[in-house]
């Protein structure tokens, strides 16, 4: 059955699906509330890990001052919250109202209203330091804006047990329409951006899994079994060009058929990955496309599920400018920047602020060649040379047992290799580690250099493989 609001506006772009079709974009009631309940879990999971290392990337006194987020473009706000004060508590601020708003979501409070405001205070934090941001991140504030327009809280919450909204339905919005589009577009896009020989020959795989920051001890072992690779390189290809399509098509058994292959792919990529978060949104991603998760037959279905005009509207036009967007990004060869000087300048404005200006190319045309892994070494006033990112441990030119880790986390990773990748100064961070040195060991000698290798993982000698000084940065008198 579906349900619809008693006056909601009926737009073009959901009448225009007509009945035959409306199987595939029509979303499960209890499915939504699943979702709901994934993307309070994981906004709580997201904003735990950068509290880890709030000092260090959201105030003053850490690597980015507010000022010089001025010079990053990557992640701007709608509502720059972030810009409102430079004081560590502002900051905090944010990080508690978007722990209060996943709260809501988890409980089925004002569940829109919820993610609305989880949304925008995610987009702030994101824009106070784009430098720690991967593509989990870009997922991430994607799927919430996709559920704010979704009638989240109409099962399985507080706010259906208070108005007795029980039983099995599925609703019909354009918010419902945009979010299988957009599962589609992330999938069907990045197949389209893999162009490199590397995935034509089956090579793509096995340079994945040879980039030490990125691969697990799964995938290690799996690197071990050269014959597998060409054939999961190209069953990748596969999935990501045919079940996009196969969650459009308005049958039940295809639509299971898609959510296995692409929840399968991403199973693969947890275990043989390490990618942060981004598997577990993916997999969240796929939840309210669920085609029937409570069969009720006894119970009818009570409750009206309401919708909001403006809302309908608002989702149906970013629907539609978020296809057209991806269509116009993958005519550049996924070069955002070159799309936007085409556009005009308000236009821009409006895809940048509601992250509608997405460009899903991972490991795209080809994944990177560079297997080289960091050292971040220290000299003292007194000679001695030390770890500077591992004080505790000494220097070590052999694979560190979880190369991910030993960055420091998913976020330090994102940071490092931004730094590195994209050609950025070392020496704002380099200044930092030297002063948490004498703040954390303030009886200890100062350190009086800061040097960053980049170098292949070392033979049986020990002795490092073509070590590089990628930068050096002595202290201040």
């Amino acid at each position: 059955m579906f349900l619809r609001g008693g006056n909601v506006l009926r737009t073009v772009l959901v009448d225009g699906v007509g009945s035959r079709w409306a199987p595939a974009f029509a979303l499960d009631l209890h499915a939504l509330a699943l979702f709901r309940i994934g993307l309070g879990f994981l906004l709580v999971w997201d904003l735990g890990t950068r509290l880890v290392d709030f000092e260090t990337h959201y105030t003053e006194s850490g690597i980015l001052p507010l000022e010089a987020t001025v010079g990053y473009s990557d992640a701007p706000a709608l509502l720059p919250l972030h810009k409102f004060s430079p004081s560590g508590w502002w900051q905090r601020g944010l990080f508690v109202g978007a722990l209060v708003a996943s709260a809501g979501m988890l409980l089925g409070i004002r569940a829109r209203s919820c993610c609305f405001i989880g949304w925008l205070l995610l987009a702030a934090v994101h824009a106070r330091n784009p430098l720690v941001l991967y593509g989990a991140d870009q997922l991430l504030i994607v799927v919430l804006f996709w559920g704010m327009f979704l009638p989240l809280g109409a099962r399985w919450g507080v706010d259906a047990w208070r108005a007795g909204r029980r039983g099995a339905g599925r609703v019909m919005t354009a918010a419902g329409i945009g979010l299988v589009w957009q599962v589609s577009v992330v999938y069907f896009f990045s197949f389209l951006s893999k162009t490199g020989p590397s995935w034509g020959q089956g090579e793509a795989l096995e340079m994945v899994l040879r980039l030490e920051y990125y691969t697990s001890d799964w995938g290690r072992w799996l690197l071990g079994r050269p014959g597998w690779l060409p054939l999961l390189t190209r069953a990748t290809l596969w999935i990501e060009s045919v079940a996009p399509l196969m969650l459009l098509v308005p049958h039940r058994g295809v639509r299971w058929g898609a959510l296995a292959l692409l929840g399968g792919l991403q199973v693969g990529f947890a275990i043989f990955l390490e990618v942060g978060l981004f598997p577990y949104i993916s997999i969240l991603a796929l939840l309210p496309l669920l085609p029937r998760v409570i069969q009720c037959r006894k119970n009818p279905v009570r409750g009206e599920v309401r919708l909001n005009r403006a809302g309908e509207w608002g989702a149906g036009l970013s629907a539609i400018a978020m296809v057209l967007w991806n269509i116009g990004v993958s005519q550049v060869q996924f070069e955002k920047n070159r799309l936007k000087s085409m556009l005009p300048s308000p236009l821009v404005w409006g895809l940048e602020r509601f992250h509608l200006d997405q460009s899903w190319s991972m490991f795209s045309p080809d994944p990177p060649s560079d297997t080289s892994l960091l050292m971040i070494k220290g000299t003292l006033g007194t000679g001695e040379e030390i770890n500077v990112l591992r004080p505790g441990e000494p220097i070590s030119w052999r694979r560190p047992n979880r190369p991910a880790a030993s960055l420091g986390g998913d976020r330090w990773r994102a940071y490092l290799l931004n730094l590195r990748q994209r050609g950025l100064t070392w020496r704002p961070v380099c200044q930092f580690w030297m002063e948490r040195w004498g703040r954390e060991f303030p009886e200890a000698a100062a350190i009086e250099q800061v040097e960053v290798f980049s170098f292949q993982i070392a033979g049986p000698s020990g002795r490092p493989r073509e070590l590089v000084r990628v930068f050096h940065e002595r202290a201040q008198p």
